[in-house]
């Protein structure tokens, strides 16, 4: 055999040499590669370890939250199996990241708050209608759907909805008056009739074939969730119920009223339940309740407490700071400007609200929850946001046996009402509110206001003359701000005012009756 060819031996090592370079180049490779991953899983856990510190979740609820090796090895990707081959690494987004995070840490909270909270609606109340009235059906809707949108409906128990029966109604209003709401409506007129006279107060009630039942409704369902609370079978409760109710007197319906919704159920819980013995009203919607004033004015078992919007005939004109009540149990925050927001909300809690709520020590704190005060309501002109709505239901949840229950009053923007109502859930829930930002603080007004309000409540309630009172209130005075005129907001409709109605011709005949 002839030997080989020079030419052909030198390209058999040249071919020997690239194999065995590509070899080394291919392990080089596979090497590089599981330290890619590698410098990406510490990469990985670098952020998450920041994301965590970053997301300002409170020690508490931090037990039980994922740890950065479960969170790596959470993620598929980033797994490297045995005899594998590994072609990329892929890195979650910091979003990613947050989100896995945020769920676990979400469902932790809620396991361990472990807070039942009721839930009553009926599309039923969506019958009472007329077309171009403020108070309209999609309220009570985009509640409902915003809720179950959020979540929220499914970790709730359905509470069910209820007529109020004649004796819980005539705890609140006269015999005739219930009786005029129950036959208002003529069978044989007109399918929507606007009603006036002695029984109504201004042209903005309206009666259809489904009124009166939607009203027995409302306050039925809320005195059901308030039952339910007392019973035991929840530990707070959300009633979205419509018509509302906080400016129907003893025997009268007026500003879209036609039943005390929360002190039909006050009354319930108290009849009821020989353990609730004191039950607050705490009304923040941005109209005075004068109804629920009058009905509990000389009521020292009832705490009545407004934050809402004074002066300029903003409806409906009662509710001055002056008005206490019976044993200082009358409490008016009575707002002279327009554009207030979350601190000076929670300036108010920490002033006054707070410290009288606490002295009173209640068994129930009902919440009249009307959102018109919230950022861009046609009516309100005021900029409450949903996390000042979920800081305000938190603390009152806080406060004596943290049995509460919300209802609904008013809110006329269909998407800030549904978004504030959600939030409000969310406080009942346990859910941690979003901080309110560093930036927002109490106008210097606000802090003026509150300091007369104490003057004037002191001699009832001494916790507001206490030495830790005082310096509560010097540190939010120096953090207050003078804010300059607000711009022009519509009044809205409703701008008739009445007179004070707590010493009215109206509400003494009602107190004879009702009281």
């Amino acid at each position: 055999m002839s030997p080989r060819p020079l030419r052909h031996c030198r390209s058999r090592r040249m071919s020997d040499r690239r194999a065995s370079a590509r070899s080394d180049a291919s392990r080089a490779l596979s090497l590089d590669r599981v330290d890619a991953v590698l410098a990406r899983v510490a990469a990985v856990k670098s952020r998450a370890e920041r994301l965590r510190r970053d997301a300002s979740v409170d020690d508490d609820d931090a037990v039980g939250a994922p740890s950065v090796d479960d969170l790596i090895d959470s993620l598929d990707a980033l797994r490297v199996r045995e005899g594998a081959h590994i072609a990329r690494a892929v890195t979650p987004t910091p979003a990613v990241v947050k989100e896995l995070i945020r769920a676990k840490t979400e469902t932790t909270r809620e396991e361990k708050s472990g807070v039942r909270v009721g839930l009553a609606s009926d599309a039923r109340m969506e019958l009472h209608e007329k077309d171009g009235h403020f108070e309209r059906p999609a309220r009570h809707r985009v509640v409902v759907n915003e809720m179950r949108a959020d979540g929220l409906e499914s970790r709730c128990e359905r509470l069910r909805c209820r007529e109020a029966t004649v004796e819980e109604l005539e705890r609140a209003h006269s015999k005739e008056h219930v009786a005029f709401v129950a036959s208002a409506f003529d069978e044989d007129g007109e399918s929507v009739q606007i009603m006036t006279g002695e029984n109504v107060f201004g042209d903005d009630i309206f009666f259809t074939r489904h009124t009166a039942a939607g009203a027995r409704m409302a306050a039925g369902s809320v005195s059901e969730a308030c039952l339910s609370v007392c019973r035991g079978d929840v530990d707070r409760a959300y009633a979205v119920v419509r018509p509302p109710g906080h400016h129907a007197v003893c025997a009268q319906a007026m500003g879209f009223c036609f039943f005390n919704n929360a002190v039909v159920a006050a009354r319930a819980a108290m009849a009821e339940h020989a353990d609730v013995k004191k039950v607050v009203i705490l009304d923040w919607d941005v109209h005075h309740g004068n109804g629920i004033q009058d009905l509990t004015f000389d009521d020292d078992s009832i705490m009545y407490v407004s934050l809402h919007r004074y002066g300029d005939d903003f409806y409906p004109g009662t509710g001055a700071a002056s008005e206490v009540g019976a044993k200082g149990t009358n409490v008016n925050v009575a707002w002279k400007e327009k554009g207030l927001g979350d601190a000076d909300y929670l300036a108010a809690f920490d002033i006054v609200i707070e410290p009288c709520v606490r002295a009173f020590a209640p068994d129930l704190i009902i919440i009249a929850a009307g959102f018109d005060a919230a950022d861009g309501d046609p009516l309100g002109g005021m900029m409450l946001s949903p996390a000042g709505y979920q800081h305000m239901t938190k603390r009152l949840c806080n406060i004596g046996t943290g049995r509460v229950v919300v209802a609904l009053e008013g809110g006329y923007a269909l998407r800030p009402l549904a978004t504030c109502a959600s939030a409000t859930l969310r406080a009942l829930l346990g859910d941690e509110p979003t901080p309110i930002s560093t930036r927002s603080r109490p106008r210097k007004s606000s802090i003026k206001l509150c300091k007369e309000l104490v003057g004037i409540l002191a001699e009832h309630w001494p916790v507001l003359e206490s030495d830790e009172h005082r310096n509560t209130v010097e540190k939010l005075s120096k953090s207050s701000t003078i804010v300059g005129s607000a711009r022009e907001y519509a009044v809205g409709r409703r701008a008739r005012p009445t007179k004070s109605t707590s010493t009215s011709s109206t509400a003494t005949a009602a107190g004879a009756v009702c009281n």
